[in-house]
């Protein structure tokens, strides 16, 4: 049997930072990807707090694209604070859960 486990997360952004890894201007919108060890988990969900730990994205489902890959859109709005966000994302096979954290540093536009 295999845990679930999350392989890798990537962050593309819409806006002038798409080749910067980790960065994007507040009101783009991020496509996040997690990349997971099963080709189909039970549950994939991100939640998204600002540097200020104010829940930006409450635990909702991510959407599979493929086998082992889960996807979701953040549309950062131009009234949140620039800043750090943190980005957890949970993958669970029914029994056990997954957890990853990763940041991207949200900027003001110019």
């Amino acid at each position: 049997m295999s845990y679930p486990r999350i392989k890798s997360v990537k962050f593309e952004s819409s806006g002038q930072y798409t080749n910067i890894p980790k960065q994007a201007v507040l009101g783009d919108a991020i496509r996040i990807t997690a990349i997971v060890n099963l080709a189909s988990a039970d549950t994939a969900k991100i939640t998204i707090d600002d540097s200020a730990e104010t829940v930006k994205v409450d635990a909702v489902a991510m959407t599979k694209a493929a086998d082992g890959v889960y996807t979701y859109i953040l549309q950062s709005d131009e009234d949140w604070d620039c800043g750090t966000f943190i980005i957890t994302i949970e993958i669970s096979d029914g029994t056990n859960t997954a957890t990853r954290q990763d940041r991207i540093e949200l900027l003001e536009q110019d």
